[in-house]
């Protein structure tokens, strides 16, 4: 998204896309894993992370759509035509 939409140069992209799986990370972390530990069951938490990855996944559908996305070229060898 970084690079494709908004036209950042690639290394910019990676980095934003880094911080931005950190935060989701921590959200995961205070949203889906310490409040289960906290109860009776201890493996609840890995139902409670897969629900959330699940609902992730869902807005990304929604938003980006689920056809694939082109990647850009990291390594240019050549030129060829156009």
């Amino acid at each position: 998204m970084f690079t494709l939409k908004l036209g950042m140069p690639i290394i910019i992209g990676f980095l934003l896309t880094l911080l931005g799986c950190a935060i989701i990370g921590i959200i995961t972390e205070f949203v889906a894993v310490r409040p289960v530990l906290k109860s009776l069951d201890q493996h609840l938490y890995v139902l409670s992370t897969l629900a959330l990855a699940l609902m992730i996944q869902q807005v990304a559908a929604i938003k980006w759509g689920t056809e694939p996305q082109p990647f850009p070229r990291l390594i240019r060898m050549g030129q060829r035509g156009v």
